[in-house]
C-alpha cells in the first residue's frame, strides 16, 4: 500500500528585525502618507484603510512601502529561494532570473468596532502570494482576535472544513497563497490593531510595466 500527501498549502512566518526601531519608522511613513493622501482614506465602522482595490501594477504602491520592504528584504530573498527555485528551477535550464513583483499594498487600522461588525470572508484572488505585517497588536487584549485561514480542502470522512488561526504578534510577517480564504474579526477593544497587507508574485521574468523591487542571484 502507498499513501502520499498529494497537496499542501505553503505558509511562512518571519520576524521583522530591530522591531522597535522599524515600528517607529513604519508608523511615521504611514502617518505621512495619510497626511498627503487624505482623500484616499476610507473610514468605515471603526476601520481606517487606504485600500486602493486589487491591482497588478506597482505604480499604485504607497510610499510607506519603502521602509517595510527594506526591513524584510533578506526574508523576501529567502522566501524566493524556498518558494520559487524548488518549483521552477527543476524544469528550467539554464536557471531563470528571479523577480519579486509587488502589486498592491495597504494598511488597516481598527479600533472600537461594533461587536456585530463582520468582515467579508474573502481571498485576494489568483495574484500569487499575500502577506500581512503586524504593526500594532496586543495578544492579551480580548478584542484582538487572530485572522483565520480556511483550508481549500474539506476533510473527506466528516466533510468538515478545517482552519488555521494565524499566531499574530507585533513585528511578524506572515505569507500564504493569495487563493486561501480568510476570516477577519472585529476589534471591539479600545486598543488599536494595525496591519499592513500586500500582494506579490515571484516570476521568472518581469512584466514590462512592473517595477522590480528585488532581483536576487540565480538559483543555485
Amino acid at each position: 500500500m502507498t499513501i502520499k500527501p498529494l497537496f499542501t498549502v505553503p505558509y511562512f512566518e518571519y520576524d521583522i528585525p530591530e522591531w522597535e526601531y522599524n515600528k517607529k519608522q513604519i508608523l511615521r511613513e504611514v502617518s505621512e502618507e495619510k497626511q498627503s493622501n487624505q482623500d484616499k482614506i476610507i473610514l468605515w465602522h471603526g476601520l481606517e484603510t487606504d485600500f486602493p482595490g486589487y491591482s497588478t501594477s506597482e505604480n499604485n504602491l504607497p510610499n510607506y512601502r519603502k521602509h517595510l520592504l527594506q526591513a524584510i528584504k533578506p526574508h523576501m530573498i529567502e522566501f524566493y529561494d524556498l518558494s520559487f527555485c524548488t518549483s521552477y528551477n527543476t524544469v528550467a535550464k539554464p536557471p531563470l532570473k528571479k523577480h519579486i513583483v509587488y502589486s498592491t499594498m495597504w494598511y488597516e487600522h481598527t479600533l472600537q468596532q461594533p461587536a456585530d461588525y463582520r468582515f467579508e470572508i474573502k481571498n485576494h484572488g489568483n495574484v500569487g502570494w499575500t502577506a500581512m505585517a503586524v504593526i500594532d497588536y496586543d495578544e492579551e487584549e480580548e478584542g484582538h482576535i487572530p485572522h483565520r485561514l480556511i483550508s481549500p480542502f474539506s476533510e473527506p470522512s466528516a466533510n468538515l472544513v478545517d482552519f488555521f488561526d494565524v499566531p499574530m504578534k507585533e513585528g511578524k510577517v506572515f505569507i500564504w497563497p493569495s487563493y486561501l480564504m480568510e476570516q477577519q474579526w472585529a476589534n471591539t477593544s479600545n486598543k488599536p490593531k494595525s496591519i499592513i497587507r500586500f500582494n506579490f508574485n515571484t516570476r521568472p521574468w518581469p512584466r514590462k510595466d512592473a517595477l522590480i523591487i528585488e532581483q536576487p542571484e540565480d538559483c543555485a
